[in-house]
């Protein structure tokens, strides 16, 4: 029987949507006149990751079942997984029409940073999951 390594599942499921972040992250950083337009089409692959890693880890057949079914503790946790995804998934769609918008770069910096901070929270509340999912407690060390 072949062990599955959660962790690393857990990195790979999250490498597309970082590295599209990071490409957000670039965009955003430029000066140049197309700014806007190397933003918004960032944006896309932020957006197309994310629907590609919710289907990874959402459904009868994703990642979360499996945990849940190793702990089913974590229950609450996988849950606030979940509501991540959905409010990314908002934060994307009110960035698109921030980016269509006229542009002020003061509003269009603001959503593109909270959905970045939003995107590094996720990760994080992943791996602390994934870990305490499997974490050993042999107690009775000195």
């Amino acid at each position: 029987m072949q062990v599955r390594d959660f962790r690393e599942e857990a990195r790979e499921r999250h490498e597309p949507m970082q590295k599209a972040a990071e490409a957000l992250k670039h965009a955003a950083a430029e000066t140049g006149a197309d700014r806007v337009g190397e933003m918004a089409d960032a944006l896309e692959d932020v957006s197309t990751a994310l629907t590609a890693h919710i289907a990874l880890t959402e459904g009868q057949d994703g990642t979360h079942a499996d945990l849940l079914a190793a702990a089913p503790r974590l229950a609450n946790d996988i849950g606030l997984l979940t509501k991540d995804h959905e409010d990314m998934e908002i934060l994307i769609d009110t960035t698109r029409v921030v980016l269509r918008s006229p542009p002020d770069q003061q509003v269009i910096d603001e959503h593109v940073n909270r959905l970045l901070d939003q995107i590094a929270r996720h990760r994080l509340r992943d791996a602390d999951m994934v870990y305490e999912a499997y974490q050993v407690d042999i107690g009775g060390q000195a």
